[in-house]
């Protein structure tokens, strides 16, 4: 048996490889640096997108995360001002119920707090002009609360809590505290 022939030109291919193997080396490793920088270019790119969409992402959260804090702060400080209001209508000091508003309204982030009584007027307000006031004429387009509805953020940029005042027995209603306290965040779409 006979060795396969070779081509022509693969002796000729070979005694270049021989001669010029320190160029073709050369190009190889210029062709390996190139191809290591265009894979970094463009895994850094993909890097840089990845940390903006974390970051907006961080943002929208931190921002929610605020939100939920103030409609927290607000239902916290809404149950308060409630309570002690509460105490005062069941003890008849009906006189004390301006004070104990004008007493909470000095908390940080207050606006306005209303008492509304059972026949859906505001019978006390920290702003005087909505005493004795129909419910519907003060908040136009917001139906009078049956329970105690979740605080909502409104177009002005507050927070608006409802919080029913109930007996000692928590059967009856004696009145609804609506209290709105001051939070503003610019990219949160408001409720109402």
């Amino acid at each position: 048996m006979t060795a396969p022939e070779e081509p022509k030109g693969f002796r000729k291919a070979i005694a270049k490889l021989k001669a010029n193997w320190k160029i073709y080396l050369i190009e190889f490793l210029i062709l390996v640096i190139c191809g290591f920088f265009i894979w970094n270019y463009f895994s850094d790119r993909s890097a840089e997108k990845e940390r903006e969409r974390r970051e907006a992402e961080m943002k929208g959260n931190s921002a929610d995360a605020a939100l939920q804090t103030a409609i927290g702060y607000s239902r916290m400080a809404s149950l308060g001002i409630s309570m002690a209001i509460r105490e005062q209508i069941i003890l008849q000091n009906l006189g004390n119920v301006a004070t104990t508003m004008n007493y909470f309204i000095r908390m940080k982030g207050m606006q306005r707090i209303f008492l509304a009584d059972t026949d859906q007027k505001i019978s006390a307000a920290t702003d005087k002009s909505a005493e004795g006031k129909p419910f519907a004429m003060v908040f136009p387009g917001i139906d009078f609360p049956e329970n105690d509805p979740e605080p909502y953020l409104t177009k002005s940029g507050s927070i608006r809590t409802f919080t029913a005042i109930r007996d000692q027995f928590g059967k009856e209603i004696l009145g609804t505290v609506i209290v709105e306290y001051d939070f503003a965040v610019p990219d949160i779409a408001p409720a109402d």
